[in-house]
């Protein structure tokens, strides 16, 4: 006879010094940017073209999540708990990813919990597509137009 009351998931939660070895960046405004690390150094200046052009200097006004490849990532709570996040751009990394229950569309950004999120494709795609950084110049616009 099962009764489900053992029946489920157990997962291991990091610990917070494992999750700040993942962020860096003084989040002097409050921002969250997380990427997929691509092991392209290209990227690395694509992103930081990205947010300059968003008024945005990473080091000092974000917190950057660089997530490598294969690597689980804290949850959204995690981060939040020892962070003050009132946005967060996300390339590559889905909400499942970081233990969010919603399901946003790409492109679009989603207030949730006190956040506004965007969730996006990953840099590399962004990169190689005209398209696509339109549709993210957009969105950056009216998620940054207050800064």
């Amino acid at each position: 006879m099962k009764t489900g009351y053992l029946d489920y998931k157990v997962f291991v939660i990091p610990e917070f010094s494992e999750i700040s070895a993942m962020l860096s960046g003084e989040n002097q405004k409050h921002i969250l940017i997380g990427f997929t690390d691509e092991n392209n150094p290209e990227m690395d200046v694509f992103l930081d073209k990205i947010m300059t052009a968003a008024s945005l200097h990473i080091p000092t006004d974000c917190l950057l999540l660089k997530r490598l490849k294969g690597e689980a990532l804290p949850s959204f709570s995690q981060i939040q708990n020892k962070n003050t996040i009132n946005k967060a751009v996300l390339f590559g990394i889905s909400p499942k990813d970081l233990g969010l229950k919603i399901t946003p569309p790409q492109y679009f950004p989603t207030e949730f919990n006190n956040c506004t999120f965007l969730f996006i494709d990953n840099l590399s795609k962004i990169n190689t597509s005209p398209q696509l950084k339109k549709d993210l110049w957009s969105c950056l616009k009216e998620m940054f137009k207050s800064i």
